[in-house]
């Protein structure tokens, strides 16, 4: 008989589900409080990050590698990217390099805050 033992994800939840049903509300100084739900919120930032896999970080590297035009390792191409913000005379007119930013951002803070609905990029103000 096999014994099965519980994902690092369900082990997340239950922690998290501990801290805030039955930490959490025997708490009762302030900062400590405030510090136990950074902790709870961590624990789900790290429960997405598990559930999407790598898949934020590949969808990231393939955007770069396809505004920059060359393939390479995730942090090569997000510096290869600054030094092209850095050299260009008005990068932020630049639509691919806007909507490319955007969707980067856009999966970085589904998983920091699941809560979060995605602006269309607009341009506007932007001379």
């Amino acid at each position: 008989m096999a014994i099965e033992h519980p994902s690092a994800e369900q082990l997340l939840e239950a922690v998290s589900e501990f801290l805030k049903q039955s930490i959490l509300p025997a708490v009762d100084a302030p900062a400590l409080s405030y510090q136990l739900r950074v902790a709870i919120n961590g624990l789900g930032i790290v429960g997405r990050e598990l559930n999407a896999g790598g898949s934020q970080q590949r969808d990231e590297q393939a955007l770069l590698a396809e505004f920059l035009g060359q393939q390479g390792e995730l942090a090569t191409l997000r510096e290869q990217l600054r030094a092209h913000i850095e050299s260009s005379d008005a990068p932020y007119r630049d639509p691919a390099l806007l909507e490319m930013l955007q969707k980067i951002s856009d999966a970085k803070l589904a998983i920091d805050n699941p809560k979060y609905q995605p602006v269309p990029p607009s341009g506007a103000g932007i001379r």
